[in-house]
């Protein structure tokens, strides 16, 4: 079961690790890293130009606990 697959397309734990180990790879890439930081950025100014996004600011006479939580 955990043994090297000949066929990648056959799912196996090994081909799950493998899948998942790649996929962290690619995360560290300094060029993925920073379209994925631009394409957040963007949605977040769509978001908050469409009053989409939750407001996190304390009001008066509440406490904010975990950032959205009141």
């Amino acid at each position: 079961m955990t043994d090297a697959a000949e066929d990648f397309d056959k799912e196996t734990l090994f081909t799950i690790a493998l899948r998942i180990r790649n996929s962290l790879i690619r995360l560290r890439e300094p060029g993925y890293a920073a379209a994925s930081d631009a394409a957040s950025g963007a949605k977040a100014v769509e978001f908050l130009n469409a009053e989409l996004a939750q407001d996190f600011r304390q009001r008066p006479g509440h406490m904010v606990v975990n950032s959205n939580w009141r």
